[in-house]
């Protein structure tokens, strides 16, 4: 599964925003981790789309994490050559010769 965006979609979370204004100690920390858990166990599935309530306690908005996770999901889309060379390095790897299964674990390892 792959996710495209489109031109208006990657420049609108690369525009350059203004910088957030930091507040003294009355910030709220996070005492909890946030993890982002990804649509399925492979290196280059999207995160999942949710948001945490407690992030709002800490001034983070619905919009500002969706941003993120959105940022987040652009920059891990896999390279659809390196999706070939995986494929490739699969394949190779069946071929019963140390030599080719060397190499296929040399082209699935370089991602």
């Amino acid at each position: 599964m792959t996710t495209t965006f489109t031109d208006e979609e990657i420049s609108s979370l690369f525009d350059p925003a203004p910088p957030p204004s930091y507040a003294t100690a009355s910030t709220p920390h996070l005492n909890k981790l946030v993890a982002v858990p990804q649509v399925k166990p492979s290196f280059d599935a999207p995160f999942i789309r949710a948001y945490p309530p407690y992030l709002q306690e800490c001034g983070i908005s619905v919009e500002d994490w969706m941003d993120f996770c959105d940022g987040l999901n652009i920059a891990m889309i896999g390279s659809p050559p390196l999706a070939v060379a995986d494929k490739v390095g699969m394949v190779v790897g069946f071929v019963p010769n140390q030599w080719t299964m060397l190499a296929s674990i040399a082209i699935q390892g370089t991602h």
